[in-house]
């Protein structure tokens, strides 16, 4: 059984397919054709055993496939990354009618989409999440990028992939802090749009921590679906997309302080936690809405207490992609599923929120 979500308009419009198994040759066909020049970009983490049975499946259509590996981790999303894989496809005489596949997590997902979003101008890709962060999130909406020294994703851009095969098989091998890791955007799609949502996980919070296969998928294609939702509506976050962004201000901060002590997931449950009680202030959040963040967050997990000041996290609120114009622009919640931006005019106002 599998579930297909459609995303996007027009001719950037693509379908996301979620099941278990999906690494076939029947649903490659839809994105492959014989003789095509495949780049199979991945990283050392992916089990060898799965990307040899994805490299025997695209053979088997007659597609040419290069295998380009990279090491996991946020450093990988470099310039040096993205000039040597644009290097490799013009040594390899890559056109645009040939395509990229990425296969890892969002790390893999955002340096694939964003040079192939470049080389020659734009060729096609294909997603093929591995973690459950990428298969939630960065896969879906595309967003593509490679980070700087002084932030996360600063270079970058929107372009979407041709279609994206969520293959729940990989989770089976996931870390545990990865995967509650991804249960954070889970969490997050669940507060800024519907509270049924978010109390169905707390709910089923022990069997979905147990990774039980029903559940899994069905918060999955939940989550997807919300977030599909989003950016169909809003492909260029000039609007409704910038509430994807809940709890990314602080987190996206939290992220930069403690690198790579905290995941992006983990940095994003804590951001929430702050942005939950900035809400409770700022626009009146219900205190029943704001005890079931906090339920949600204390079930999943993410409720110990980070060793930081706001003066050390100041610098990187500073620079984060929604301020505007010297303003900082928070996504606030109104109510669980009711999200509003809050223009902070000034920063130090935020500070009473650390303590």
């Amino acid at each position: 059984m599998f579930s297909k979500i459609t995303i996007g308009k027009g001719q950037s419009k693509y379908d996301v397919i979620i099941g278990e198994g999906l690494c076939t040759k029947a649903n490659f066909q839809k994105f492959v054709t014989k003789d095509q020049k495949i780049l199979l970009l991945s990283d050392r983490n992916i089990p060898r055993k799965k990307i040899a049975t994805i490299k025997k499946n695209l053979k088997s259509l007659g597609a040419k496939v290069y295998d380009y590996e990279i090491p996991p981790g946020e450093k990988s999303k470099s310039f040096n990354n993205f000039e040597k894989i644009h290097n490799f496809l013009s040594t390899n005489a890559f056109l645009r009618s040939d395509a990229i596949l990425a296969c890892g997590g969002g790390v893999v997902g955002d340096l694939a989409g964003f040079v192939a979003s470049t080389y020659m101008r734009g060729i096609n890709y294909i997603q093929i999440p591995t973690s459950l962060l990428a298969q939630v999130d960065s896969s879906v909406g595309g967003k593509t990028a490679i980070n700087l020294k002084s932030g996360k994703n600063l270079v970058g851009a929107f372009y979407n992939p041709k279609g994206v095969l969520i293959d729940t098989e990989f989770l089976e091998s996931l870390g545990a802090r990865e995967f509650k890791s991804g249960l954070a955007e889970i969490i997050k799609h669940a507060l800024i749009d519907n509270r049924n949502f978010a109390k169905y996980l707390l709910k089923y919070s022990k069997e979905i921590l147990n990774r039980d296969s029903g559940h899994l998928n069905k918060i999955i294609t939940r989550s997807i679906k919300i977030k599909a939702k989003i950016v169909t509506k809003d492909e260029k976050e000039q609007g409704i997309r910038a509430f994807l962004n809940f709890g990314h201000t602080v987190g996206h901060a939290l992220e930069h302080y403690f690198g790579s002590k905290l995941m992006h997931g983990e940095a994003v449950a804590y951001g929430m936690a702050y942005e939950a009680k900035m809400s409770l202030e700022m626009l009146k959040l219900k205190k029943d809405d704001f005890q079931l963040i906090q339920e949600l967050l204390e079930k999943f997990e993410f409720n110990k207490q980070l060793k930081v000041s706001f003066n050390e996290l100041k610098p990187f609120i500073k620079i984060d992609k929604k301020n505007t114009s010297n303003l900082v622009n928070l996504v606030q919640l109104k109510a669980i599923g009711e999200c509003k931006i809050v223009a902070i005019k000034n920063i130090n106002s935020l500070k009473k929120f650390f303590n």
